[in-house]
């Protein structure tokens, strides 16, 4: 009770900080968020609350569009908090929103839907970002995909014991520092010993005592970070890592800049259609592929050429002393050799190729982030113009460069909802700090029959659980059919009540999930964080 006390008096605090940056806010807005408020207050059992909200909703319109101040609607909001017990500080923050400090990713791993829903939601209102998979296949997909800070892992599940799926991310959770911390309601010492010799970091027994866990995973992550903060090589490849790049990058701006003769290149590369290697050879392959690219590399190499694994299968190289052309010849020889390389893997045999943007210190750079930034340009362009090529920026890729906007598809047969998420979406105009492009359908039919999907584009799919004509997890299923799942990050919009089609979406692999009722700003928050999951 009390956890919902906290998650309703901060709901309420946050709405003012907004709307008092607003200043006036219509009578609409004002009607809506009692109305949202009263369903979670019931649902809570927060009577007092709950009858109060009731009472206000009866001096307000969903049709008035009357101009309410500040000195009108804060008095009511108030209200509403004092009949909430043990209100706490408004100075803690919402847990998904856009906050400097990176919040750690954890992947739960488990198929008992009550642990893993209650869980999400107690670590989100918690500052941590929530991953959850129904089975071993999902888990050890989003495993390799997300690297996440810490893992949770049921000790028995539906398609592979817990102990199995152990074995094969042991290795990389340990060259990476991650804990992986094996959960189970049925605790034996035969069970821990089994779990600790494979290398688990710890065994905790259900159900978990939050005020316990919460100290004890801040324990786990801090330790974790002090020994990453340390190393400065990625253990996969053996590339260098994004924080040497950083100071080595630092290091040679400031050389630059005091050195009237001394210039370098850096090149942005990016492998083509990595995700298809992973998804049709498996990660394993994919690994091997990383450890290839940066093997060519080091042989072909300059002495003080330097490679630093920037994010999944993007890198970064450093050319001291080399400007955009020599850079280029550089890039092309490495191609050339990493391209003619065969893969195996059964029966099946395949190549890969890289795309890449350089970027030649012509002038005295601000900081490294312009640097990156305008290599990164590059290589987009470079992408975008077939792959498997180098461009080298120059101003003029500045008109040239649009990022391609984020699709965001809303599927909702509520009238009210969709229009009311895609105005908000589109005053908003982006999602993960990209462009969107908003579209909405009354039906998942009407999506299906549509000729919307483009293969080089990124799509959300934002849709309703319950819509008509078509269910929501039919929708999910026949998308995945027809499109695979890439480039298409999916959430659904479910009722508190609807367990089961939480559970359905999840066994599904939906990307994220959301309770009604919602604030559309919550709704941006956590779907910047998919964007930012799958698309950066």
């Amino acid at each position: 009770m009390e956890k919902n006390q906290k998650l309703m008096w901060r709901r309420i605090e946050r709405k003012i900080e907004k709307w008092r940056q607003l200043g006036e806010i219509t009578e609409f807005e004002l009607f809506q968020f009692l109305e949202q408020n009263k369903a979670m207050l019931q649902s809570f059992q927060l009577d007092e609350a709950e009858r109060l909200t009731e009472r206000l909703l009866l001096f307000v319109s969903d049709q008035s569009d009357k101009k309410w101040s500040e000195s009108e609607w804060l008095p009511l909001l108030r209200q509403i908090q004092e009949e909430i017990p043990l209100a706490p500080s408004p100075a803690k923050s919402p847990a998904f929103s856009k906050q400097e400090k990176k919040e750690p990713l954890l992947l739960i791993i488990d198929d008992d839907i009550e642990f893993i829903t209650y869980m999400k939601d107690f670590l989100e209102n918690n500052e941590f970002q929530v991953l959850v998979a129904l089975t071993g296949k999902k888990g050890l997909e989003l495993f390799y995909d997300v690297n996440p800070d810490l893992v949770l892992l049921d000790y028995v599940l539906p398609d592979i014991d817990g102990i199995s799926l152990l074995t094969q991310i042991v290795e990389k959770a340990r060259n990476e520092f991650t804990p992986v911390m094996m959960v189970s309601a049925h605790i034996s010492d035969e069970h821990r010993t089994l779990s600790f010799n494979l290398g688990v970091s710890d065994f905790i027994g259900k159900p978990i005592n939050t005020d316990i866990f919460l100290p004890f995973l801040h324990n786990r992550l801090s330790a974790r970070q002090q020994i990453l903060k340390r190393t400065l090589q990625d253990e996969l490849t053996g590339a260098f890592n994004r924080r040497f790049m950083e100071k080595e990058l630092l290091e040679q701006i400031e050389r630059f800049n005091k050195e009237e003769d001394y210039f370098f290149s850096l090149a942005m590369v990016d492998l083509d259609h990595f995700k298809s290697v992973n998804d049709t050879y498996g990660h394993h392959m994919g690994d091997q592929v990383l450890e290839t690219l940066v093997n060519v590399f080091e042989k072909q190499k300059d002495p003080e050429d330097s490679i630093s694994r920037y994010g999944g299968e993007e890198f970064t190289i450093i050319f001291p002393h080399t400007d955009g052309k020599d850079a280029i010849k550089k890039l092309q020889k490495w191609r050339e050799t990493f391209s003619h390389i065969s893969f195996t893997s059964g029966n099946a045999e395949f190549h890969v190729t890289f795309s890449s943007g350089v970027k030649e210190t012509s002038r005295n750079p601000r900081h490294g982030k312009e640097v990156l930034e305008q290599a990164d340009k590059a290589l987009y362009h470079a992408k975008h113009s077939g792959r498997n090529q180098t461009v080298l920026y120059s101003s003029a890729l500045e008109a040239l460069h649009a990022e391609e906007p984020i699709n965001l598809l809303i599927i909702d047969d509520d009238p009210l909802a969709r229009n009311l998420l895609e105005t908000f979406f589109v005053n908003r105009s982006s999602i993960g700090n990209k462009p969107v492009k908003v579209t909405t359908y009354e039906s998942g039919d009407e999506l299906l029959a549509e000729d919307w999907y483009d293969s080089e584009s990124n799509y959300v799919l934002l849709l309703d659980s319950t819509i008509s004509v078509k269910n929501g997890i039919d929708i999910i299923t026949s998308i995945k059919q027809m499109y695979g799942a890439g480039n298409i990050a999916i959430a659904i919009l479910a009722a508190q009540t609807e367990v089961k089609k939480v559970e359905e979406a999840l066994k599904a692999e939906v990307d994220d999930y959301l309770l009604k009722p919602f604030e559309t700003e919550e709704v941006g928050a956590r779907l910047d964080v998919v964007v930012d999951r799958m698309f950066d």
